[in-house]
């Protein structure tokens, strides 16, 4: 099904609509939300519902003071980490609704691979996953059915070794060099066409590094800070325990660390972030 585009104008005053129902009234809806963006500033890719984590203000500056489409993908829905393990629905809630929290108009996209917990090797990983490509070979088209300018994802070593984060890191940037390339990635019939992101950033890349703080106030909000969404929305993850403790796995003070892991735009010269050497003038909203 064709998605119509919504400028981004109308997400972002759609997003603070939202996000005052869910500050006000905690809302436990988890609706369908808005369409998908016909085309991303940017693309998360996350290995389990929570792992916004590791840079909790990423959502909320994008959707609500850059005012920027965004599409965020869950590469498994963290099923494993239930007690009993096996039901994708309860994480999945709780990540759309972490999202609503967050400024997200539109709801996290689930891969549905499986979910291995912090157990076995990387190996054990690709064969939960149908093999070495097969994550990758998902990534690909949904990059190209949504054409991200940018793209972030997990730390290389996967944060902290989870076999699953290390598996969605690779399949990324396995997917970011693959994404323009109809012979390594076959183009379905009637899919969508070769598409080259800009640049892949890399939580904690050591190479071309930028620190991105989240303590930048949201507009309209009286003072509260990307930061402060981010918490508040990392509190829907209840099943995980965060309802009553912090969230933020922060970097430094308020921020967290990336680097620039590829490039097809030039390296980095400058402090203006993810987003140096991108014309962002193709979002701006529509007369405004």
């Amino acid at each position: 099904m064709s998605l119509r585009w919504t400028p981004v104008g109308s997400l972002a005053a759609l997003a603070v609509a939202t996000l005052g129902r869910v500050v006000a009234a905690d809302s436990a809806d988890d609706g369908p939300g808005a369409p998908q963006p016909a085309k991303a500033a940017m693309m998360i890719v996350l290995a389990h519902p929570d792992d916004e984590a590791y840079f909790p203000g990423l959502i909320p500056e994008l959707a609500l003071v850059r005012k920027l489409p965004v599409v965020v993908i869950v590469m498994t829905s963290g099923e494993a980490g239930l007690n009993p393990p096996g039901d994708r629905t309860v994480r999945e809630a709780e990540m759309r609704r972490a999202c609503r929290a967050y400024g997200l108009p539109n709801p996290p996209l689930f891969a549905r691979f499986a979910d291995g917990a912090f157990q076995g090797t990387l190996e054990d990983n690709w064969k939960l996953w149908g093999g070495e490509s097969a994550a990758a070979a998902y990534l690909v088209q949904e990059i190209r059915r949504y054409r991200p300018e940018v793209i972030v994802t997990h730390a290389m070593d996967g944060e902290y070794g989870h076999p699953n984060h290390v598996g969605c890191t690779l399949s990324v940037t396995k997917a970011f060099a693959g994404a323009a390339d109809p012979v390594a990635f076959p183009v379905p019939p009637g899919g969508p066409a070769p598409w080259a992101p800009r640049k892949l950033y890399l939580h904690r890349w050591p190479t071309r590094p930028i620190e991105v703080r989240w303590d930048v106030p949201v507009p309209g909000l009286n003072g509260r800070t990307c930061l402060d969404l981010g918490n508040a929305g990392g509190r829907r993850h209840v099943s995980q325990g965060y309802a009553n403790r912090d969230f933020a796995e922060l970097d430094g003070d308020r921020s967290s660390k990336f680097g620039l892991y590829a490039s097809t735009v030039g390296w980095d010269t400058k402090t203006d972030g993810f987003f140096e050497h991108i014309d962002l003038a193709p979002f701006a909203a529509d007369g405004n």
